[in-house]
C-alpha cells in the first residue's frame, strides 16, 4: 500500500509523503559523555522551527535517517533513552495527554542522502522494536525563555525497553504513532523543537488572486517552498473548512498570463460562478482525496511529485489552482486562489532524511530534507 490521502500525478515522477533537516557540525567526543544531541549545534540553543514526530497527534508512519557524521560520539554505545525537547517558539500552555508509539531502530543500508521513498528500502536487516506503548505528554506552560529544558515539563523522555547499540553508519528510527488516548478535542499539540534548512536552500511561493470557496478564507491553496528544490518531493495543498466533498481537483499549468488565446485571470461569472476566477492555464488536472485534520477539523488535500535532481530546473515556475464541486452556483464548481511555485537552488547534502505518510500501513511515503527534530540520545557512560 502506498501513502493514502495524497494526490499523485501519473504524468510526472512518482511521489512520496510529510517532514526534515539541516546539517550540523560533528559533535566533539568527550570521554565521559552520556548523551549526544542531533543536530549538535542546537544542544543549548533554540532551533528555528517546530515539527511533529514521535508524539504526533495523528496516526502516521515516519522514518528518520541520520548519518554517522552526526553520531560520532555514539558509536559503540547502547542507546537507552531518547529525549525530545518542546519547541520554545510555541506560546501555548499544554494539558497533560498521551499518545501511542511504536519505535523501531536499525542500521540503514544506505546513507541518509540516498534515502528512498519506500520504507522497506531504508530499514536495516537488524530492525528491532525498542519501544511500544503509551507516551505521556506532560502539562507545560509556554516556554518563557527558549530553549526549553531537557528535563521536567519541557521535555519527553522515551525509555527504550530494549537498548539499541549503535555500530556506526546510518541510523534509522522508524515510528508509528496512533491517535491520542486521553486528550481534549484540541490535544495533544506537543510540537518538538526542529532545525530547518536555510532560506537559500528553498524555492519561492507566491499566491495569485483569491478563493471563492465558501468558508475557506481568501488563500486556502499553497505550496511548500522547501520542497521546490531539485531532487525533492514537491508538495502543493488545499486546506480549510471545505465542503463535505471527498475530493478536489488540483489543476497545474505553466502560465498565469494566458490559457492559449484566453488572457488570465478569467472571470467565471458569465458561466454562473460569480466571484470565481481561473488563475492558471489548465494543462494537467489531478483528482486528490481530502482528509480531515484531527486538531482543527479542517480538510486537507495534498498533491505531490518528485522533481528531477538536475540544475536545469532551477528558476522554473509551476502554477496551480484547486477546484471543488458545489451546488451553490450554476457552474457547479468553486475555485481556490492560484499559486506560483519557483524551483530554488540544489539542496545541500544534509546527512539527515525523513520519510512520512499519514497511513500507518503505507509502503511508500513522502521524502523530505528540509527539517529535522532536535533529539538527544542518552546512554550509560562506561
Amino acid at each position: 500500500m502506498v501513502c493514502s490521502g495524497v494526490g499523485r500525478l501519473r504524468t510526472l515522477a512518482p511521489s512520496a509523503w510529510l517532514t526534515l533537516c539541516v546539517v550540523g557540525a560533528a559533535p566533539s567526543v568527550v570521554a565521559a559523555q552520556s548523551s549526544l544531541v542531533v543536530p549538535s549545534q542546537y544542544a543549548d540553543v533554540e532551533a528555528p522551527n517546530g515539527v511533529f514526530w514521535a508524539v504526533s497527534p495523528f496516526a502516521a508512519r515516519r522514518q528518520l535517517l541520520i548519518d554517522e557524521r552526526h553520531l560520532l560520539g555514539l558509536k559503540g554505545r547502547s542507546i537507552a533513552r531518547i529525549v525530545l525537547r518542546r519547541n520554545g517558539g510555541d506560546p501555548d500552555a499544554l494539558r497533560s495527554s498521551a499518545v501511542w508509539l511504536e519505535l523501531t531502530m536499525s542500521h540503514a543500508p544506505r546513507a541518509a542522502d540516498a534515502t528512498q521513498a519506500a520504507f522497506a528500502s531504508n530499514r536495516g536487516g537488524d530492525a528491532s522494536v525498542v519501544f511500544a506503548g503509551d507516551v505521556t505528554l506532560p502539562a507545560t506552560p509556554g516556554v518563557a525563555k527558549p530553549p526549553a529544558s531537557w528535563a521536567g515539563a519541557g521535555a519527553i523522555t522515551i525509555r527504550l525497553a530494549r537498548p539499541f547499540t549503535y555500530r556506526g553508519g546510518t541510523l534509522c528510527l522508524e515510528t508509528v504513532t496512533g491517535k491520542a488516548l486521553r486528550a481534549t478535542p484540541n490535544e495533544p499539540w506537543w510540537p518538538i523543537d526542529a532545525a530547518t534548512q536555510p532560506q537559500s536552500a528553498r524555492g519561492a511561493v507566491t499566491t495569485l488572486g483569491v478563493s471563492c470557496i465558501p468558508g475557506c478564507g481568501p488563500t486556502p491553496a499553497g505550496a511548500d517552498a522547501a520542497s521546490f528544490v531539485p531532487g525533492a518531493t514537491a508538495c502543493m495543498w488545499l486546506r480549510g473548512v471545505l465542503p463535505a466533498n471527498d475530493y478536489a481537483l488540483c489543476c497545474l499549468g505553466a502560465s498565469a498570463r494566458s490559457w492559449g488565446t484566453i488572457p488570465l485571470p478569467m472571470d467565471l461569472t458569465p458561466f454562473g460562478a460569480a466571484g470565481c476566477w481561473v488563475q492558471v492555464d489548465l494543462l494537467v488536472m489531478s483528482r486528490v482525496a481530502l482528509r480531515t485534520l484531527p486538531r482543527t477539523g479542517e480538510r486537507l488535500g495534498m498533491l505531490e511529485f518528485e522533481l528531477p535532481a538536475v540544475p536545469a530546473i532551477v528558476g522554473l515556475s509551476l502554477f496551480s489552482q484547486w477546484a471543488v464541486e458545489t451546488r451553490r452556483n450554476a457552474f457547479g464548481w468553486v475555485t481556490s486562489n492560484g499559486v506560483r511555485a519557483t524551483v530554488g537552488a540544489l539542496s545541500p547534502a544534509s546527512g539527515v532524511s525523513w520519510v512520512e505518510c499519514a497511513d500507518t500501513n503505507a509502503s511508500v511515503g513522502r521524502l523530505l530534507r528540509d527539517r529535522c527534530p532536535v533529539l538527544r540520545f542518552e546512554f550509560d557512560a562506561p
